[in-house]
């Protein structure tokens, strides 16, 4: 049985953060207290980042792909058409009754940078809610 998990990114992590809070007497920017993760997805955002690839994509040579949600007044025609500007040579799915769609670019040389990209470029997008990679998980 495949069961498929879906991590939402949340503002209120960031949002709720304990900023300039002290322990012992030391702010946790100061005292490097943020955890390894925050720092991890902080530098992903980091503009003008060499690296197109967040450190939650999916490692070289594995299968690549990106599931975005649209926001409930998004048309199925935009959701085709979004789809398709953002995923070229990708394998697309459009699910209108979900207002989802997702993009599978495989494993080959290559997909990985095409995969992030279309992660970048959906995550710019106004009518989109939010983007994730698509990955297999398993309960063990």
């Amino acid at each position: 049985m495949k069961l498929m998990l879906l991590i939402l990114r949340s503002s209120w992590a960031f949002s709720n953060w304990p900023h300039g809070s002290t322990s012992n007497g030391i702010t946790h920017a100061e005292g490097e207290e943020y955890p390894v993760f925050l720092l991890q997805q902080l530098a992903s955002l980091e503009p003008g980042r060499s690296d197109s690839c967040p450190p939650i994509a999916p490692a070289e040579g594995k299968k690549c792909g990106v599931i975005a949600a649209y926001k409930k007044d998004v048309s199925t025609a935009d959701i085709d058409t979004i789809t398709t500007n953002n995923c070229p040579g990708a394998q697309t799915n459009v699910m209108p009754t979900l207002k989802m769609s997702s993009c599978s670019f495989g494993n080959s040389t290559g997909a990985r940078v095409a995969c992030c990209e279309a992660y970048r470029q959906f995550s710019q997008e106004n009518k989109v809610k939010f983007v994730e990679f698509d990955a297999e998980t398993s309960i063990m």
